[in-house]
This record gives C-alpha cells, structure tokens and sequence, in this order.
C-alpha cells in the first residue's frame, strides 16, 4: 500500500480523483461487504430461536419429549411440546431486543463522511464505504476506513489507539518507500480509528471492515464493547450455591423416596423437574430478562445505551462530572438583574430592550435577545407599543450601539453599551420627579454598582437616552444598568437539585472566567457554602497526596486539560463512588475511560466523541441524565424483585416437597405439575415483576449497592420468611385432604401453590404495601395474571389433563379454599412490612 505511488493505486483499485459512482460503490459492496468492524453479529428471529436448543432445560424438555413419544405417551409429549415452544419463544424476544439496542445505538452514534462521487462532495453512511472510494477528511474526523492519502495539507493523525505513539504524525502525500516501514512511521497511509487533529486531506481507500489493520485485531473505537455484567457476576456466584443446595434437597427427596417404594423412574423424573423448576434458571437470563426491557424505557426519554448491562452502572452513579456546555449552560446569556431610579426609566430601558432587537444591525440583534426576552417577559406587550416607532438610523463601534426613532411624540434616540463609553455621553439623570446634574459622586455610586455586578458573575451594559437625533455626542440622560448571567440550561438548577436528592454529587468543570462559572454554579445550586472552587493551575501545584485529601471539598473546576479530568475521576473512584463524565470534546478521550459512565450529547458533540459514550443523550439536558439514572434504578429495583420472586417460589416447592416426603412418604405433585408451575407458571408471572412502571420516589433511594448484587442480606432473610411461609401454607392444602391417599390433595396443593405465585409477584411489586401500588399500574401484570389463572386451572379442570399431571379435577369449593390459603403469606408480609421495613 505504502509502496505506490496514488496513480498506481489509484489505478490498481480501478478508481480516480473524481471518486466512484453510487453505482460502483454498490457493486464494489457485494464483494467487500459492509464497512462494520463488530464484535457481535447482526443476526435474525429464527437465529436467536435455533440458539435455545442449546440451553440445558430445552435440551432436557427435547430429551423429555423424545423418551415420552418412545412409550407412547402422548399426553405428556404434547405437554412438552407447549412448555417446550412457550420457553423458546420468550427466551428469543429478549436478546432480539438487546441486538436492536445495539443496532440503535450504532446508527445514531456514528455519523456520515463525506466522499468526492463523481466529482460532487456527498454525504454517506460510514458503513457504506468502500475500496477506491475518496473520502474528505477535516479536523476532529475520525477515520473511517484505511487509506492513501492522496491530497493532504498540514494534515496531522493522532494514531495512539493503533501504534501507541502519544504525539500526532504529520502526514505527508509524497512517502513512498520501496523498503519495508514500521506501521507507525508510513507517512502516506492513514488508518481507521484513528483522529484527524489538524489540517484537510483526501484519502483513497484502500481497505474497510475486517480488512482494516484495526480490524484484524477486532477493535475499533465504535466497536461496541459488552461490558461485563458485575450483577450477572454477582448472581452466578450466589446462584450455583443456591442450586447446588436445591440440587442436593431434589436427590435426597429422591433416594428417600426409592428407599421408601416408590417408584424408581418416576422418581428420576421428579428430581430433575423438581431441581430444574426450583432453581434459579440461566444466570445471564435474568439479568437481560429485565435490563433488555429497559430498551424501549430509555428510548421513550431520548436515551441510548451502547450496551444493555450499562444499566447497571448507571444505577450505582453517585458522582456527576458535566462539562459547562451543554449541560449546564447553553452560553446565553439572560438579565439578572435591572437597576435604574425610577419605573419610568426602566420601563423606557425595557423598550428599548425590544427596539435594540428588532432593528440591530446583523452583528448585534442577537446580542439584544436576553434583553428583549427579559423586557417581554415582565411587559408582552411592549413589541406592540412600540409597533409604530420608525427606524431612522443606526450608528454601531466596538463597544457602543446608538439608534434613533421616530415616535408619535417625537424624535427620540438611545445608547447602549459599556459603562464608561455611557457616563462618557450622559450628563443629566433622572430621581424620578426631574432631571438633575450627574455629577461626580453620582457616578462614582452608579460605578461601585457596576462593580458589584461584575464581583458577582455578570456582564454590565448601560443605557441612556436624549429626545433628538442621534448624532449629538453629548447629553444623553443616563438611565441605568442591566447586568447578565449564564443563568444555565433550561431546567438545571431543577435537575441539579434532584440529583443531590438522588445521592449524586454534581461537579462544573468549566472553561468560563472564574467569575462567570462561579456564578453560574451558584445560580443552579452546584456551588454552595461550604464547598469551593479549583482552577487547573492549583491543581499542578498540588501532589497526588495533597488533592487526595482535599478533593471532596472542591465543587466546580476551571480549565481542565485531560490529565486533569482524568485525576479527577480517580479521586473519586477511589472513594468507590461510580462516575459518569461527560465528554464534549474529542481531546478529553482518555480521560473518560477513567469513568463508570461516559455521557455526550447527540447534537452537540462530533462523530468521535459520540462513539465513545456510553449513554447518548438526544436531549442535552440535566433532566435527561437524572431520567437515565431513574430507569437504571428502576430496571435495578425489578431485576432484584425478579431474583427474590425467583428465591421465594424455589424455597416454597422444595421445603413443601421435603416435608410431605418426610410425613407422608409420597410426592407432593407429579414431574408434570412441578415442570408446569416452575417453567411456565412461574417464568410468566416473573415477567411481570420485569415490567414495574417508574416509581416516583425511586430516585430518593440513594444509589443501590451493586457491587453487593441482587440477593443482599436483609433482602435474603426477608425471601427465606415468605418462601417458608408459602411452603407452610402448601403443605397444610395438602394435608387438608386425604394426605395418605387420592389425588385430591396434590390437587389442592398444586392450586393453593400457582395462586401463591401470583400473591407472592404482587407483594413483592411494593416494598412498602401492596396497597401503595395499583392493581392497574401495570398493565402487564394484569393480563399475565389473568392467563397464569386460566393456566393454572387448566390442569384441575379438565380429567384428560388432570390424569397426565396425576390429579384429579376438584370441587367448585376447594378453588375458594386454594384462594384463601394462597392469601395467607400476603396478610403476614403486609403486618411484617408494618414493623420492620425493607
């Protein structure tokens, strides 16, 4: 590549300085295919559904279905057959989901390149690039593909992703080396993932996709990286000790059994129904079950994830680092504060606010607006008093902008602008009842103001009047000054405020003067007393020891560089506060991977920068990141009510079957009803537990302990008092009814336990009461409900049914009885969560 000259690869890629045609990149496509460099494929429906024949309990249903077709028993294979599909097919919804996350996120972080088709300059999709293509570089691109650069002005490439070489290379057109070059050191090629710092240059691509010398390694600065699930971590470590024991439980109730005369292959089947129902099920299931429904959640807020288990990140952040742009400010400017001697001259100072901005020159009128909106929105209709004022002229310089109209009343003329260029053509002010002399103490106090304003952040602009024309220097009458402030971003003080009620500590990094960011961080409350300010310079001349001490007391920073961003975050990461950043500029890069979570803007950040977030913010504002931290504790919240749903109804089924085993020598329910209850029943009802609408308080909960995972202490205790009381409960239905003998009471205890899965999910959808939730609130958990009964009754309602699950169908009152049992569990965890609270 590096060896040729650019006709000779032009040439040999059978292209040309004029690029190609769409027609040709289109043909080039199916042979080079799409210019992607993932570490996931894009896959289909019928993919995702093949892959769940490799799960351990689809194979065993498969294993099932096959041994029960060879006997003849056809009951059963058509049972199996139901749960088998049934499971598949949920079990094939949720990684789809994830994958369209995925593919979301992609093609709303990576933008268009431009490239010479033709010889036009055209926009396309990166992915769409191709070998002999001529792409346009510009700083702060990130480069798309690899190439040759075959026009190049002063251009420099940071290549330290690919070489590790810290410094920009500068690029040069006209390398060509006949010996063999080190890949950092070919001037005449350019990479992909790598950013153009400086200059402009057209590069011939030679190589895209997996092809690239990025791709050969699979990495790429889009790529989208999985992040390791530390939940899902968490869960399989705690889970297979749980498993194992359920596991040990299932084969001693078995080899009792056998020493007790039942019968051997029944038994064999009840061990692994039982042990497979009860337990936890696929660890990385569970987690995605419920983060890969918070998808579409995040969408609904203008949000993307790059990857699904960010979730998890998010919900544990205790520490916001946001750059003042566009965050916290949008760089406008609003008045604060008006001071004049008297209504009149201020309403005459408000007029003038409108007129500056109807008629300014092209330079100014933008200028006017703050003025105009603060004017309009203490007086609206100001604009159309002063409809008819006739524009005469303007004069405009530096620092001055002076305007005269014709008025029903007369000629009339104002000025504007620095203090010292006003008082300089004013010589009269008003007290209100007549015009005096401004003399020198006069000015003297209307200068001290001035100064107050400034001490506090804002910006001065005077004003002054005369009722002739504007050309007279002198004379004006003074009428007084307007100060503005950043008064921040729409919504910011409110959002900052929510986010310390959330448990987030908000941090300003701002590249304003000192004065100004100050101010603006006491406006939206992130400055406050008690807390100070840090500029990068004191930060150099303190050692790592020294700003380890003191960094919690410092709330906003002025003028990070990266290595300052990046010593930051690790100040309090140290602390084991999770951290998100955000990232607006492509220079603070490596700073960010010291973050839990990197946040940037879709609209005010480039291509590069965007690419390397974490959470893509469509909406810039404050309000949007606390919207994201809401749903990652919400997914947090049920994916732990999922686990502990999942813990009590396993503690239930195997302590009810250990003691009717124990006291009754026989099984409580058949394989069936155990497979039945644990893979369709019990899956269905969890799914509702995934879909719990947003809580109102669920931000004031502070940030959860994920590094303790979902099955913590307190919540373990509280599972093993519910699942034993369920447990109770289902042994006392089956002993109500001939326990020794009859299918009646497995019956029983089979309705008593699937009502008691529906009771146990609508206890656990409210921490506090079940009465503080609606039944409707979520409507999933409506109609899963109603479907699990109908599933539930099924089997006992029907003897074709009843006598492949070894039950029989019961009377109308033993339903009620199942109801009522069924309800016990519920009356105590309502008095338990009176007395002590989760």
């Amino acid at each position: 590549m590096y060896k040729n000259t650019i006709d000779e690869k032009l040439e040999e890629l059978d292209s040309s300085r004029q690029g190609l045609s769409a027609q040709e990149r289109a043909q080039r496509r199916q042979e080079y295919g799409y210019n992607e460099v993932l570490n996931y494929e894009k896959r289909s429906v019928f993919s995702f559904f093949a892959e769940t024949f490799s799960l351990t309990i689809q194979r065993l249903l498969i294993l099932a279905l096959a041994f029960f077709a060879y006997l003849g028993r056809f009951n059963e294979v058509g049972l199996f057959l139901v749960v088998f599909v049934f499971r598949a097919l949920v079990l094939t919804i949720k990684p789809y989901l994830v994958q369209k996350a995925r593919i979301k996120f992609h093609e709303e972080s990576v933008n268009k390149c431009k490239v010479i088709e033709e010889g036009q300059l055209v926009e396309i999709p990166i992915r769409e690039l191709v070998p002999g293509d001529v792409v346009q570089l510009n700083k702060g691109d990130l480069i798309p593909a690899d190439g040759r650069l075959i026009e190049g002005d002063d251009i420099w490439i940071d290549e330290s992703l690919l070489t590790g070489n810290k410094e920009p290379f500068c690029k040069d057109v006209n390398f060509i080396s006949e010996g063999q070059v080190p890949l950092g050191e070919r001037a005449n090629m350019i990479y992909a993932s790598t950013l153009v710092c400086q200059g402009y240059g057209l590069m011939l691509v030679t190589a895209t996709g997996m092809h690239t010398e990025i791709g050969k390694v699979a990495f790429m600065l889009y790529k989208d990286n999985a992040r390791k699930s530390l939940l899902e971590d968490k869960l399989k470590s705690q889970g297979k000790i749980i498993n194992a024991l359920i596991l040990i439980i299932s084969l001693a109730i078995g080899i009792y059994g056998y020493y007790r005369g039942l019968n051997m292959l029944e038994l064999v089947f009840v061990v692994i129904s039982l042990s497979t129902a009860a337990s936890l099920g696929g660890f990385k299931s569970l987690i995605y079950d419920v983060e890969s429904l918070g998808v579409l959640r995040y969408s609904k807020r203008g949000l993307l994830l790059k990857d699904i288990s960010t979730s998890e990140d998010l919900a544990g952040i205790s520490v916001a680092i946001f750059d003042e742009t566009p965050f916290i400010s949008k760089g406008g400017l609003k008045v604060r504060d008006l001071s004049s001697t008297s209504e009149e001259d201020e309403l005459l100072m408000k007029k003038i606010s409108v007129l500056s901005a109807r008629d300014g020159g092209d330079e100014w009128r933008e200028h006017f607006i703050p003025y105009r909106d603060f004017a309009l929105g203490e007086n609206p209709s100001l604009d159309i008093e002063v409809e008819g004022y006739e524009w005469l002229r303007n004069y405009e310089s530096d620092n001055l902008y002076k305007s005269s109209y014709k008025t029903p009343e007369g000629i009339f003329s104002f000025a504007l602008g620095g203090l010292s260029e006003i008082i300089a053509l004013s010589s009269k002010y008003s007290d209100g009842e007549e015009l005096l002399e401004l003399n020198d103490e006069v000015k003297q106090g209307i200068f001290t103001m001035e100064e107050q304003f400034v001490s506090e952040g804002k910006s001065v602009v005077a004003m002054a009047y005369r009722l002739d024309e504007v050309e007279h220097e002198r004379d004006f009458i003074f009428l007084g000054l307007i100060a503005l402030a950043d008064g921040g971003a729409k919504g910011a003080k409110e959002a900052i405020k929510t986010m310390k009620t959330a448990g987030i500590v908000p941090i300003l990094i701002s590249n304003s003067t000192i004065e100004n960011g100050s101010q603006l961080a006491r406006e939206t409350g992130i400055l406050v007393p008690g807390f100070e300010i840090m500029t990068a310079e004191i930060m150099d001349e303190m050692t790592d020891e020294e700003f380890y001490t003191v960094f919690e007391d410092y709330r906003v920073y002025f003028n990070l560089k990266d290595n300052h961003r990046a010593r930051l975050v690790d100040a309090w990461s140290s602390r084991g506060h999770r951290v998100a950043i955000s990232l607006t500029y492509m220079d603070h890069i490596s700073s960010s991977k010291e973050a839990s979570i990197v946040l940037a803007s879709k609209e005010d950040s480039l291509p590069v920068v965007r690419q390397q977030a974490d959470v893509l913010m469509l909406r810039d504002d404050l309000s949007s990141f606390n919207d994201a931290v809401a749903e990652a504790r919400m997914i947090y919240l049920n994916a732990r009510r999922r686990v502990r749903y999942e813990l009590v109804v396993a503690l239930a089924l195997i302590l009810s079957s250990l003691a009717v085993m124990l006291v009754y020598d026989r099984l409580i329910l058949s394989f069936m009803a155990y497979i039945w209850l644990g893979l369709v029943i019990k899956l269905l009802i969890g799914l509702t537990l995934e879909k719990e609408p947003m809580e109102r308080n669920v931000l004031y909960q502070g940030p959860p302990s994920i590094d303790k995972g979902l099955i913590q202490r307190r919540s373990a205790v509280f599972s093993i008092f519910e699942g034993l009381i369920m447990a109770v409960v289902v042994f006392v239905a089956f002993v109500l009814l001939q326990p020794n003998k009859g299918l009646e009471s497995p019956s029983l205890a089979y309705l008593t336990f699937g009502f008691g899965l529906i009771f146990t999910a609508f206890n656990l959808r409210n921490s506090q009461s079940i009465l503080g939730k609606g039944f409707f609130s979520n409507k999933s958990f409506f109609l899963y409900s109603v479907l699990s009964i109908v599933l539930i009754l099924l089997p006992v309602s029907f003897e074709f049914l009843a006598s492949t699950y070894s039950m029989t169908t019961l009377s109308p009152q033993y339903y009620g009885l199942a109801l009522g049992l069924a309800f016990i569990p519920v009356i105590i965890t309502e008095l338990r969560k009176i007395f002590i609270k989760e």
